[in-house]
């Protein structure tokens, strides 16, 4: 199954799993660390906000700015090189400015890199196994979002509230990440040019990139991302159906258990059965997912939603790229994924503006209810469009 699995995926993978040990420390601790230094939460809010939209401007501007100018390996290790330096920063610092611009460095890090590795990702692969290597990546990425709470959690229960210190471990698997990329094979675009100038305004309406076929077949899955709001309120759902701090935590642990272990199977089955099943397949978990929130508070339910999640994820993260891959060419694959995530980013600060207003009306259940019915439609929306390398997906 993974014997012709290029070295270049297996070291990216690594990355991104060291990568995601460090980031998942910080995810649970962060609001609380903000909050410790003086930031109230409204600063909370805009601090965290302004981050992603960096990080999903950035996505798009540096996956097309990668394609015109070449040699992916350099994006993708001052990508993390970024984030492993913002990590160190927050190691020692308080001061206000500091951790602000920090926390923009790290996304503005992961918007330079996203797109140039999906790129190889997808240049690493043939039409047969491009699922399966995107789902391997994104397998091993999630084993490191599942270690990264586990640490923190472990560090908080013997020494708490020493937040910068989780900062301090953070540091060490973020750099071993960035050592790692120096060990890709060197990849670029088929035609490096480096006079070719990109303005960002370009890059965002997607001018230039594939055919209208790409933008076509990508739009239903950025209408769904507008009604995908953040993890954090499933998990703000449970905790207030009674489940202590701890117990949220190692919820969100087993998500991410699962989601590794049901990511791989699923990529096979995206590479075997057409990755347009698999995605409506997703579509659909999600929109069970989001009904039984809407209707059901029982925990016992809970817990099997989240199981249920936890494969929604696995048929959609790696699958929608692998299927979008199909339209683009060898020379716009960084553009291309840059574009598609970096709108996705954008459109879950959008999700999560109207659901949080949603939440503070308290109408949670209109919320999600919502959301379950924008997956209904996403469904019926995904095109008929034939792609580049097959036409039959």
């Amino acid at each position: 199954m993974f014997s012709k699995i290029p070295r270049s995926v297996w070291i990216l993978g690594l990355v991104s799993l060291f990568t995601d040990i460090s980031s998942e420390m910080l995810y649970p601790v962060m609001p609380l660390f903000l909050k410790s230094i003086g930031f109230t939460f409204i600063g909370i809010g805009f601090i965290e906000g302004l981050a992603e939209a960096a990080a999903g401007l950035s996505k798009i501007y540096f996956g097309r700015l990668s394609d015109r100018k070449g040699h992916y390996n350099s994006w993708i290790t001052a990508g993390y090189g970024s984030s492993a330096f913002s990590k160190i920063v927050l190691a020692f610092t308080t001061l206000t400015p500091l951790v602000f611009i920090a926390r923009l460095l790290d996304r503005l890090g992961k918007g330079m890199r996203t797109a140039p590795r999906d790129a190889i990702l997808a240049k690493a692969s043939t039409e047969h196994t491009i699922s399966r290597i995107f789902a391997l990546h994104r397998a091993m990425d999630t084993i490191g979002a599942a270690l990264g709470p586990a640490i923190a959690l472990s560090i908080l229960y013997v020494m708490p509230g020493k937040y910068q210190f989780i900062f301090a471990v953070a540091c060490v698997p973020a750099i071993i990440g960035v050592v790692l990329t120096l060990y890709i094979r060197k990849q670029g675009t088929v035609k490096e040019l480096n006079t070719a100038r990109i303005s960002l305004m370009q890059a965002l309406i997607g001018k230039g990139i594939a055919s209208s076929r790409f933008l076509r077949s990508a739009l239903p899955l950025l209408l769904f991302a507008v009604i995908n709001s953040s993890d954090v309120f499933l998990l703000l759902q449970l905790k207030n159906n009674g489940l202590s701090d701890t117990a949220v935590i190692l919820i969100y642990i087993l998500y991410n258990v699962l989601y590794a272990l049901f990511a791989i199977p699923a990529g096979i089955a995206a590479d075997r059965w057409g990755k347009k099943k698999i995605l409506r397949i997703g579509l659909l978990c999600f929109a069970l997912v989001y009904s039984g929130f809407a209707f059901f508070n029982n925990l016992t339910a809970y817990y099997v939603m989240f199981i249920i999640y936890a494969f929604y994820a696995a048929c959609m993260e790696s699958t929608s790229k692998a299927y979008l891959s199909g339209f683009l060419g060898n020379h716009e694959k960084a553009g291309g994924f840059g574009f598609f995530s970096g709108w996705q980013s954008i459109a879950l600060l959008i999700a999560s503006l109207w659901t949080g207003c949603l939440w503070q009306l308290n109408l949670a259940h209109i919320a999600f209810g919502i959301s379950a019915l924008g997956a209904l439609m996403a469904i019926f929306m995904l095109g008929t469009e034939k792609r580049i390398n097959t036409s039959e997906q």
